[in-house]
């Protein structure tokens, strides 16, 4: 057997192998989160849109006042409904690009209030839900009354 000489130096073949091995796993993990952090944020970026999406609906609903009148809409695109509702079309491709991604539903209703001396359907109900996925994460849901007109 050969005796090894005390001038030379180096790693073993197995510290070697452990030290790639625990490289390759930290490797791993730092590329784990990296993805998960790049999907969270796209996540957070598409609801942002459609948060924002949403407030273009709700304000133009406000804005039309009492007398709106929409059918029911279910899985139709973002744009579809804020043209019915009047909006402008955006000049920004980036914003038509995003919104070509989002579908909604919207329902419109009358809501009575369980009161005597209220004039019944006093209030309309909205109820508006966007998605960007089929996800469980991927949509949201907005429910908001507003008075049906004046004379409540």
């Amino acid at each position: 057997m050969r005796q090894k000489n005390p001038t030379q130096r180096g790693f073993s073949f197995i510290e070697l192998v452990v030290a790639l091995a625990l490289f390759a796993v930290a490797a791993s993990v730092i590329v784990g989160l990296e993805s998960s952090a790049i999907n969270r944020t796209l996540r957070d970026k598409n609801a942002q849109q459609a948060m924002l999406a949403a407030r273009r609906i709700m304000a133009s609903i406000e804005a039309a006042g009492p007398a709106l009148d929409l059918p029911d809409q279910e899985g139709v695109p973002v744009s579809e409904i804020l043209t019915s509702l009047g909006v402008p079309e955006s000049a920004s491709d980036d914003e038509k690009s995003a919104l070509s991604n989002f579908r909604a539903s919207l329902r419109l209703q009358d809501w009575d209030l369980p009161f005597e001396n209220v004039q019944n359907p006093a209030m309309r109900k909205v109820a508006l839900v966007i998605a960007w996925g089929d996800g469980v994460g991927d949509s949201f849901k907005i429910d908001y009354l507003f008075p049906r007109g004046p004379g409540i």
